[in-house]
């Protein structure tokens, strides 16, 4: 079903799993595929938890670069959400940037919580397309952003 332009998919269930997941051992979660993070840091009040990998780029363009990041957010006791984001600035293949954003989705899903991409992700990450899905008890949102003439960010959350 269509709603003012993103696509709903599944059932929502009342209380979905929330990600529960140590610090140190989610903010290393992509590190072998070349994501690692500078390990984390605590917001002013010391509660609020952060950690992120620097810019990778995955598709070097005539002017441009396609870059991809990765992060974990929560608190000093558990991590609670996931954060992959994608910059498209090359207006050449973007299927190929698309495929990686995909696969560094599959890995991390697969290592940290035990199980496959969902193909309706998956599928909405090759299109692009916004979105919301629960599956296994987790909520999968994909947002595109527009930065400018042809230019976009692809941010998929998993939480």
């Amino acid at each position: 079903m269509f709603v003012a332009g993103s696509l709903v998919v599944g059932a929502f269930p009342a209380q979905p799993a929330a990600l529960k997941l140590d610090p140190q051992k989610a903010c290393m979660a992509l590190a072998d595929t070349g994501l690692r993070t500078r390990g984390g840091y605590t917001g002013k009040a010391g509660e609020a938890f952060r950690c992120d990998s620097q810019r990778k780029t995955i598709m070097a363009g005539d002017t441009a670069q396609d870059e991809i990041r990765f992060s974990a957010l929560g608190n000093k006791q558990i991590v609670e959400e996931f954060l992959l984001v994608l910059n498209v600035r090359s207006p050449g293949d973007v299927q190929r940037a698309h495929r990686k954003l995909a696969e560094y989705a599959a890995e991390l899903t697969e290592s940290m919580l035990g199980m496959p991409l969902p193909k309706d992700v998956n599928d909405a990450i090759m299109s692009a397309l916004n979105g919301s899905w629960t599956s296994g008890g987790y909520v999968f949102d994909l947002r595109r952003t527009t930065v400018g003439d042809g230019l976009y960010e692809l941010q998929l959350s998993i939480r």
